[in-house]
């Protein structure tokens, strides 16, 4: 990775970490991630977890680059950090109800639930073929083909689970606008994942377009430069 200054002052990166896929895509590997991240050097970093999560450090299960890598960056870069998933009751009450929508998918209509798992599971090894290097991973055609999925999830599993997951992502939205909102001379870090950079990145444009960095842009711009083709 080549040594470059960060964006201007008061830029918002939306970067979507790859969960478990970081141990499973060589060319972005949570080393290449805190790369990345100490590279962007953040003020403010918004973060896909709960509140009780930021402040204890714990386990994050389902985002392993949490405990692996964020935590110990988190703790050197003296960035301030902001939890943008909802805590307490009201976590419970979301994440109830969404077990609940795929326990009853998984009761009534058990054909559709195994068709998803499949589903799923084939897009990860897709995607893991096309992504080769980072700035893919934030590129439009992957964002596509997890909107798919998105639609294809909410289709099947029904209009409850729908219904959660819409408030789920417009909570974490509201979290990143209002950060942004009020950090109008900082340099601000929002780490979701691959299946909701889009969303987010949305919701900032849509509040501070002239402050977004395009992250597949950008990490193509810091990048190692690919060995010219042998003739």
């Amino acid at each position: 990775m080549h040594a470059q200054t960060a964006p201007r002052p008061d830029a918002v990166l939306v970067l979507g970490a790859l969960h478990d896929l970081h141990a499973r895509e060589e060319s972005f590997g949570y080393d290449r991630l805190r790369q990345i991240l100490v590279t962007f050097r953040p003020d403010v970093v918004v973060l896909e977890v709960r509140p009780d999560e930021l402040a204890g450090r714990t386990d994050t299960p389902g985002r392993p680059e949490y405990p692996k890598m964020v935590w110990p960056w988190l703790g050197a870069s003296g960035a301030e950090a902001v939890a943008m998933e909802p805590g307490g009751k009201r976590f419970e009450a979301l994440a109830g109800a969404a077990g609940a929508a795929f326990a009853a998918l998984g009761r009534n209509d058990p054909q559709g639930a195994a068709a998803l798992t499949a589903f799923d599971e084939a897009l990860e090894t897709a995607l893991l073929a096309y992504w080769r290097r980072p700035s893919r991973t934030q590129d439009e055609t992957t964002a596509r083909m997890v909107d798919s999925h998105v639609a294809l999830r909410a289709a099947i599993v029904g209009p409850a689970f729908a219904t959660v997951q819409s408030a789920w992502d417009d909570e974490m939205a509201q979290v990143v606008t209002r950060t942004v909102r009020s950090r109008p001379g900082k340099r601000v870090l929002v780490i979701g994942s691959y299946r909701n950079r889009g969303q987010l990145e949305d919701a900032v444009r849509g509040i501070a377009a002239g402050r977004l960095v395009s992250s597949s842009a950008w990490l193509a711009s810091i990048e190692a430069p690919r060995p010219a083709a042998s003739n």
